[in-house]
Parts: structure tokens; C-alpha cells; sequence
């Protein structure tokens, strides 16, 4: 065999393992994902959602191909992203940023966090959502 058809073996030898081994990081980091009980959601700068673990899609009623590019505030039924969404701070200052929101189409209050993940150049790639359901705390408060 020449050397160049070794080398194109090699390449894709090595290609197809890097294809295994990625296809693995994807599926422990949605086991690390699915083992948190809170709504976890990776998005996009633009409030496009690439994925939510195990408790977003149940709370969301939706499978990951019906979340995958969907925005955000779609999910949630809105038309345009609310004002008080955390990550339009995160957008802002590149810092994480939460508050507390209720969602009335399900009676629940929720503390709503985001993070930035940001690139080497320190520029924002994703954004995480955190969502953890504190009804229960805001039904104590209320007696």
C-alpha cells in the first residue's frame, strides 16, 4: 500500500474515533444533565434552546426535537422574550443573573438563573438556564 492511501487509512481511523469519543462526552454530559431535578436549559445568545435535561423536557411537554432551536420564550408561550428574563442581563454584562418569576400557566414560581458560558475570546457561546421550583417556600412565606 502507498503512503498516501496509509495516511488516508490513518485519518479516518482517527476520525472515527474522535467521532466515538465525542458521541460518548455527549451522553455522559446528558447523564451529569438528567441526574439534576431541576429545569437545566443550554441556549444560545439569541434565546435559541439546544437542549434542557430530563425535568425541562417533562415540565416542557416536549421531546428534543421539538426544543432544538425553538426559542426560549416559545416554550412558555410568549411571542418575544420578557423583560425580566435573566438572560438579557447575562447579555448585558456577561455575569450570571437570576430572580425570582411566576408562571401562570402552571401556578408556579420558579428561581430563574443564568450563566454565561463564554468562548476564548471571552465572548458569550451559551447561555445555561437554571430554573428550581420554589412554590412550596412562597405558599410558607404566605402564612
Amino acid at each position: 500500500m502507498d503512503r498516501s492511501r496509509q495516511k488516508n487509512r490513518r485519518d479516518i481511523v482517527q476520525k472515527r474515533k474522535m467521532a466515538k469519543d465525542l458521541e460518548l462526552t455527549n451522553l455522559q454530559l446528558g447523564a451529569v444533565l438528567d441526574a439534576i431535578p431541576d429545569i437545566i436549559g443550554i441556549m444560545n445568545p439569541d434565546f435559541r434552546m439546544l437542549r434542557y435535561n430530563k425535568a425541562g423536557y417533562d415540565f416542557f411537554n416536549r421531546n428534543p426535537d421539538a426544543v432544538n432551536g425553538c426559542y426560549c420564550f416559545q416554550l412558555v408561550g410568549l411571542e418575544n422574550p420578557a423583560e425580566e428574563c435573566p438572560a438579557y442581563d447575562v447579555i448585558e454584562t456577561g455575569q450570571p443573573a437570576g430572580r425570582e418569576v411566576y408562571d401562570a400557566h402552571t401556578n408556579t414560581w420558579f428561581d430563574l438563573r443564568a450563566y454565561p458560558v463564554l468562548d476564548q475570546t471571552g465572548s458569550i457561546r451559551y447561555i445555561i438556564q437554571h430554573l428550581r421550583d420554589v412554590t412550596r417556600q412562597h405558599q410558607i412565606e404566605q402564612f
